[in-house]
């Protein structure tokens, strides 16, 4: 059976008769700018963590390079703190972004121990056109003393008021693009994209159906269209990053705390980053469970233009190919091929099966299961009655049926 938003409004709107009405958190909002557990002190405050950004050996005795670095050692000392970085940005920034500093982080790494085996340098500070950039490279060190690269990322550079502040790249990069609204969606595309109305009020028609199950406001956003996940992450300033060339480069984020969306399909229709800018306004951002955050937006609006149905195929082929062992589904791979991630496709299931069971308020229940390693079973147990010994059969019975 394909899940078809048309249909879960349409029942919803039956059942308690509300009208159209309206991310990744901080993974939700984009980006973690929190700390871990490990990086609280006993009375529950964050240990003053300071951290040291390197020159490359070229920029010795040079004033400005110099200046640069202690800049950005305060900049990321702020991130390593929970502090709010915004304050490090231009003004151009600050009036379109909330939070300037997410589209240029490296979100998932931000913890109170990123700092400690992540080592960023400046290693180059060059014009381009009007604008001074400064290249970053972030090298994670190992155990063994072993470097490898995870990033590379440009800062746009200006002088306000005696003092250094940071323009965000996606800024730059897009200012000769143009400017386009359907709806309560705001458009930027490239000079050299043809704008698609039609998939334009396709996402339109999306949002407010979104709105109505929701039952919230239709969300205003403001839509980058870039042709590939590459070209989203080359927009926000990354040269390279961990996983920014997949084999499959179709991709994109979605920035909850600017409410932004960056695509990376070349077309104006997405869905699944959609469904992310209404899960904090529906559910709040504490102890969601990742499984079933990314589940409910698969679920709702598919992932990488194929929808849930289709994952499932996926999934099914892989368990029929390998016979892996289902009695502890986090140790399976995590991409079960170059489109499809586990997460995903298993927390879509869940999230349709407890729909079916409970509708949306039984979906808000797996959610809020929490995000410690054993949440996932305690989730599915308390809303769907399944302990995690039994799992595997009833993975297998649900694959059957769908």
């Amino acid at each position: 059976m394909t899940v078809n938003i048309h249909t879960i409004s349409a029942a919803i709107c039956l059942i308690i008769g509300f009208t159209n009405c309206t991310h990744h958190s901080d993974q939700l909002e984009g980006v973690n700018r929190g700390l871990t557990n490990d990086s609280l002190i006993a009375d529950g405050s964050f240990k003053d963590v300071s951290v040291d950004v390197e020159l490359m050996y070229r920029f010795e005795n040079d004033s400005f390079a110099s200046e640069l670095q202690s800049r950005f050692s305060d900049y990321f000392s702020y991130i390593a703190n929970s502090k709010e970085a915004s304050v490090f940005y231009d003004a151009e920034s600050r009036a379109f972004y909330k939070h300037p500093e997410v589209s240029q982080s490296m979100a998932l790494f931000y913890d109170g121990r990123f700092f400690s085996v992540h080592k960023p340098m400046i290693i180059a500070i060059y014009k381009s056109g009007q604008d001074t950039i400064a290249k970053l490279n972030f090298t994670r060190i190992d155990s063994a003393g072993i470097a490898t690269s995870m990033a590379t990322i440009d800062f746009g550079i200006k002088r306000e008021n005696d003092q250094l502040y940071f323009s965000n790249m996606a800024l730059i990069n897009s200012r000769n693009w143009i400017e386009r609204k359907v709806g309560s969606i705001t458009y930027f595309y490239p000079q050299t994209h043809e704008f698609s109305e039609r998939e334009a009020f396709k996402m339109e028609g999306f949002n407010k159906e979104l709105a109505s199950l929701f039952v919230m406001q239709p969300r205003k956003i403001r839509y980058f269209v870039c042709d590939t996940y590459i070209d989203a992450k080359k927009l926000q300033g990354f040269d390279y990053e961990y996983d920014m060339f997949n084999i499959n480069v179709y991709g994109g984020s979605s920035d909850v705390g600017n409410r932004i969306i960056y695509s990376g399909n070349g077309s104006e229709y997405y869905p699944h980053e959609l469904v992310h800018q209404y899960i904090p306004g529906w559910i709040g951002t504490n102890q969601i469970n990742y499984w079933f955050l990314e589940g409910v937006c698969t679920f709702l609006g598919g992932s990488r233009g194929k929808d849930l149905d289709w994952h499932i195929g996926v999934l099914k082929k892989y368990i029929v190919d390998h016979d892996p062992d289902l009695s502890d589904v986090s140790k399976l791979p995590l991409m079960l091929d170059d489109t499809t991630v586990l997460a995903y496709v298993i927390g879509g299931l869940m999230c349709k099966l407890a729909y079916e069971k409970g509708g949306m308020d039984a979906v808000k229940d797996l959610m809020l299961s929490g995000n410690h390693d054993e949440s996932f079973y305690e989730g599915i147990n308390f809303v769907l009655g399944v302990d995690k010994m039994d799992f595997p059969s009833y993975l297998m019975d649900a694959l059957e049926k769908y």
